[in-house]
């Protein structure tokens, strides 16, 4: 049976794929793995990111205020005496690829438009004493290089993946090769805290009540957070025998709750990883 990891690479190298395709790949890759930081990061690209979660730095991008004058066809610039503000030289761009790839089907030309929030735009409009409505006006470039990020990203991760010896048969991965992903860091997108601050941070040893709060707002139930304190606080003191199947059963915990855990799955696997 064929690789999924190397499918997902020689995919990822054709222009012809899809890069939403290639983020549904990537989701059951990193499912099937226990990757939860990886999860996140595709399933955030795949629908877009939200108001509350910081975003990659290729998804900020520079542009323009302008308005269009309907008598004459003509997009007008706005005059800034020193300058655009800080806010208005560049927007976070928070659609998913599937959107930004329609926009780029749709536009042929080199620009795009983005509206801009209506506060903002109702102040502009205000403080210029102009009808128009201002948009922010962003090279069509530089929608491409978002995806050719996303694109870039993935095809590194799977060049990973295989030379960590994590290839996996048809649709599934063996057990050795979960066990290898457990004990390494695959971060599609190397940024941290994209998913907000939640998933942020790293650790203290046995310190479980710092994250007690962020598992509950994840959704783990207590059940299962009750489970993780336990092994937390009898690998902390075990014997040696004692603490590398509690170890392993952190690591699987782990890896069972990585859709879920998102950032810091990594935080709770370089945990256990510490405490060997």
């Amino acid at each position: 049976m064929k690789s999924i990891v190397l499918e997902l690479q020689h995919a990822a190298m054709e222009r012809s794929s899809a890069v939403d395709d290639l983020l549904r790949k990537c989701v059951v890759i990193a499912t099937k793995l226990g990757l939860g930081d990886s999860v996140a990061w595709a399933r955030a690209e795949l629908n877009g990111y939200t108001a509350a979660e910081n975003i990659p730095d290729y998804r900020i991008v520079p542009g323009e205020v302008k308005s269009f004058n309907p008598y004459n066809g003509v997009w007008l610039p706005f005059i800034w005496t020193d300058g655009p503000p800080e806010g208005l030289r560049e927007r976070d761009v928070r659609q998913s690829v599937a959107e930004i790839q329609d926009l780029l089907d749709e536009e042929s030309d080199g620009t795009l438009i983005m509206n801009l929030p209506e506060k903002m735009a109702y102040h502009l409009m205000t403080s210029s004493n102009s009808p128009r409505l201002p948009v922010f006006i962003i090279g069509r470039s530089s929608f491409v290089k978002i995806l050719d990020a996303v694109r870039n990203s993935i095809l590194d991760w799977s060049l990973k993946l295989e030379n960590d010896g994590i290839l996996g048969e048809g649709m599934s991965f063996s057990q050795e090769e979960k066990q290898i992903a457990m004990g390494h860091t695959y971060n599609i997108e190397n940024f941290s805290g994209v998913l907000g601050d939640v998933t942020s941070g790293s650790l203290q040893i046995g310190d479980y009540n710092s994250v007690h709060s962020d598992l509950k707002a994840l959704g783990i139930a207590q059940e299962d957070r009750n489970e993780l304190e336990e092994l937390m606080d009898r690998a902390k003191d075990a014997e040696p025998e004692e603490k590398k199947a509690l170890i392993k059963k952190g690591l699987g915990w782990v890896a069972k709750h990585g859709d879920k855990l998102g950032n810091l799955s990594d935080s709770l696997r370089g945990w256990f990883e510490t405490v060997a």
